[in-house]
């Protein structure tokens, strides 16, 4: 299936915007490699890791995860409610009473 005219559109405006930001940064090939050095002694001293502080790290982790998986829930049950609003065809009945009558909403 071939893409609309309006998803190429797209497309070309998020890479000419990408390619802006490059040509904007004043990155150049020679930043690059001088900071090739750098990032090999980081890396080096990367390994082998120093275990002495890994339980408060592990903490630190666990809190981390703990926090990601609260923001994961909150999103869903707050986002629940609008994904089943903005379902197509979904038909919802109100209940007006004892008396039995009911009123059907279409949304579609």
């Amino acid at each position: 299936m071939r893409p609309g005219a309006l998803a190429f559109t797209a497309w070309v405006v998020v890479f000419a915007f990408v390619i802006w930001s490059f040509m904007n940064t004043g990155l150049s090939t020679e930043q690059i490699v001088r900071g090739v050095p750098g990032i090999i002694r980081i890396v080096s001293q990367m390994f082998p890791p120093d275990l002495t502080r890994i339980e408060p790290i592990l903490w630190s982790l666990g809190i981390t995860f703990q926090m990601a998986v609260a923001g994961t829930v909150l999103g869903l049950i707050l986002s629940l409610p609008i994904a089943i609003l903005a379902a197509n065809g979904l038909e919802l009945w109100v209940n007006l009473g004892d008396d039995g009558l009911r009123e059907a909403a279409y949304r579609g």
